[in-house]
């Protein structure tokens, strides 16, 4: 039970941090709070989706029992993802690449939409706002060693829209 729980923690932390690593990198955007929390307001389009990712071996692992974040789109948090994943449009951070941002702002964290998978994997938005936003996800697993990563992608909005999406690392 300790072990699950520990798991589960790690798997928290490394959601909201991104991929760590001992190199910081610079952000050169700053964090614009107010511009975030506007496109968090309650809106009329909904995001339904999951996140899935294929073992060596060749079965498949979902998101079931994580969390997923909703994260608006603004020149600081895609600046931060872009250097996570390579990319603003769609992505996939295995967890033994790491990187660590040496001026990274808390308010980031504090403003995005958390929920969670349900047991097949699956998750849901409601009442988001028009715009672009990047839904984030984590699978992990592991018996004798944690693989997996998180996974990224990016979603655009616009009148009382209905997104559906899978997110998966191809």
């Amino acid at each position: 039970m300790k072990k699950a729980i520990l798991f589960c923690l790690l798997v928290c932390m490394l959601l909201l941090e991104g991929c760590i690593t001992s190199q910081p990198v610079k952000l050169s955007n700053t964090f614009d709070e107010e511009q975030a929390r506007t496109m968090l307001r309650p809106g009329t389009n909904r995001i339904i989706g999951s996140a899935v990712m294929r073992q060596r071996g060749g079965g498949t692992v979902t998101c079931a029992g994580t969390t997923v974040t909703l994260v608006p789109e603004t020149p600081y948090s895609s600046e931060r993802l872009s250097m996570l994943y390579g990319s603003v449009d769609r992505g996939y951070c295995p967890m033994y690449r790491q990187l660590r941002f040496e001026n990274e702002d808390a308010r980031y964290r504090a403003a995005t939409r958390q929920t969670k998978c349900d047991a097949q994997g699956a998750f849901e938005f409601d009442q988001v706002s028009d715009g672009n936003f990047y839904v984030i996800s984590m699978i992990v697993w592991g018996v004798r060693t944690v693989e997996g990563g998180s996974l990224m992608q990016r979603v655009t909005l616009r009148g009382n829209e209905t997104k559906k999406i899978v997110l998966s690392p191809y």
